[in-house]
């Protein structure tokens, strides 16, 4: 799967661009090759202290909802992380990317926070 690292954090890029319009059933599925080249920048998604601290993951679908302009006008959750923290997170980081300009469209995006435990052997 195409995707990117980032502090423990995996954006995983197997989405599905919905085009507002309901004139018909016009759903297309981007592959993940397809969606990073929508991309002109990928807002950077922190991992909250205190969700690291207490080793708490989700995987979550946030639907992001890009002006024609190629900005973000606003992110949903779809499916939630089960964690609100981490819902912010990723909310906050992908508000922060912008897209190749275009029409307006939808993209539902997969979120995984996800940790490793340190050693307790050494």
């Amino acid at each position: 799967m195409f995707g990117g690292l980032c502090a423990g954090l995996i954006l995983s890029t197997s989405a599905i661009a919905v085009p507002p319009e309901t004139s018909g059933p016009k759903v297309k599925y981007a592959s993940g090759p397809d969606v990073m080249a929508m991309f002109i920048k990928r807002g950077q998604i922190h991992y909250p202290w205190k969700a690291r601290r207490d080793y708490r993951t989700g995987t979550g679908i946030f639907r992001v909802y890009i002006n024609p302009d190629g900005k973000v006008r606003t992110v949903g959750v779809v499916r939630s992380t089960s964690h609100q923290d981490l819902d912010l997170a990723a909310a906050a980081g992908l508000y922060h990317s912008l897209f190749k300009p275009g029409r307006r469209r939808e993209l539902d995006l997969p979120i995984m926070f996800t940790l490793t435990r340190p050693s307790l052997m050494r």
